[in-house]
């Protein structure tokens, strides 16, 4: 009898633990459920199994956030961290759902708070749950959800995941340490998802990159598009001959020309710039700038000279009169791909027209701004003139005659 007593005992027991085992398993937890860093649980697992909710080694200590399963533990990607700029956690901190929400303690300094908690401190939290698209949610006593990290996200965006209005991501310091970094993406109120870096005023002229679903990307039009040319020439023109120590900038493309508050074009990130010492014109240095932007000879291992910005801005300049890519596969037709070769064939036949058109052009202007760019973008760099002659001939000050034919090796 005492057997049996036993056996049924055991029956018990395991069917409890099941139903425990298959509630935990559906990613649903209920009040009272705790994690703990070291002790298991020490996560809360997605049905699939794919994405898990808990604690994670960061540092010398311990994070709670969300992350995509790997095949080992340390292929785990982190897509949400709570409370990304608090100290590691010890291992002796304890993770507990309550009515209130999510209720951190630490042993150590005996601290209690809550790290998610829903809007409204009048409703209570039932349960909770890890769904199999990543987002971690609360719910309340009829099963609305209450809470979410979808609605929360620190540096990464999921499938079905939208960012809002007036909401960012902000990068991580590194792929292993997920505290803010330097950089993060706003969805602004007007719908223009902008990347600004974090230490500056989200002001335009400090973007680095934007959608511009506002509206704010229009074509600019005819005496905006020479005057940026003109801008750019200039800028560049002071670096080379105007600064103490001339500096080529090594990586001049439209995403390192600002617009400051007048419309005038800046130039910006001087990252990969190089100074030329002394009295020397060219330099030996490691491959540097954009590709599509830079010099044949920056892969003939030959000394650079500023004639490789010249290169980089006559490609910025074709791209700036014709408002596309100098490189564009999307486009219908095989012979427009690449659009300095397509101009150069214009240019011959006297057809620069047809590429503008619809636009009010001022065609001597068009002829005269597409030499100087097929001139900048000669492979040989004895060929290109200097930035100082390309500003003159922009101004007209100095004739212009048809370049050669460009190749496309450096593209």
């Amino acid at each position: 009898m005492a057997a049996v007593w036993s056996l049924l005992i055991l029956l018990s027991s395991f069917f409890v633990a099941r139903g425990v085992e298959d509630k935990h398993s559906s990613g649903t937890i209920g009040l009272g459920y705790s994690l703990s860093p070291l002790t298991p649980p020490t996560s809360l697992a997605s049905p699939s199994g794919r994405f898990a909710f808990g604690f994670y080694s960061q540092d010398n200590g311990f994070s709670i956030g969300v992350w995509l399963e790997g095949n080992r533990k340390t292929d785990n990607k982190v897509v949400w961290t709570a409370n990304r700029d608090d100290p590691p956690l010890h291992a002796t901190a304890t993770l507990t759902l309550n009515e209130k929400g999510l209720l951190l303690s630490s042993r150590v300094s005996g601290e209690n708070k809550v790290i998610a908690y829903p809007n409204d401190s009048a409703v209570s939290v039932f349960s909770a749950s890890m769904l199999d698209s990543g987002n971690f949610v609360l719910y309340n006593k009829v099963n609305h959800t209450i809470w979410e990290s979808f609605e929360h996200p620190t540096d990464t965006l999921l499938g079905g995941q939208a960012l809002l209005p007036s909401h960012e991501l902000i990068s991580s310091s590194s792929e292993n340490d997920h505290s803010s970094g330097r950089f993060h993406l706003s969805m602004q109120l007007d719908g223009n998802l902008v990347l600004y870096p974090l230490d500056v005023d989200d002001d335009p002229t400090t973007a680095y990159w934007a959608t511009a679903t506002d509206g704010s990307r229009q074509r600019p039009d005819w005496d905006e598009r020479t005057r940026i040319a003109l801008d750019v020439a200039r800028g560049i023109l002071y670096l080379h001959e105007e600064c103490e120590t001339p500096i080529i900038h090594c990586d001049i493309k439209p995403q390192n020309i600002l617009m400051d508050d007048y419309w005038r074009a800046k130039i910006s990130d001087f990252g990969l710039a190089k100074l030329l010492m002394g009295d020397h014109t060219r330099t030996f240095t490691v491959v540097r700038g954009t590709r599509g932007y830079m010099a044949p000879e920056w892969h003939k291992n030959v000394p650079i000279s500023a004639k490789a910005d010249v290169y980089s801005y006559g490609i910025v300049l074709l791209e700036t009169v014709f408002c596309r890519r100098n490189l564009d596969t999307t486009v219908s037709n095989p012979e427009e791909i690449i659009l300095s070769i397509l101009v150069y064939k214009c240019l011959v036949e006297k057809k620069l027209d047809k590429l503008v058109l619809g636009e009010e052009v001022d065609k001597k202007s068009l002829e005269r701004m597409v030499m100087v760019a097929l001139w900048c973008i000669q492979d040989e760099p004895a060929l290109r003139p200097s930035i100082k002659t390309v500003v003159m001939m922009l101004e007209g000050i100095t004739d212009i005659c048809i370049p050669p034919c460009p190749t496309a090796s450096s593209i």
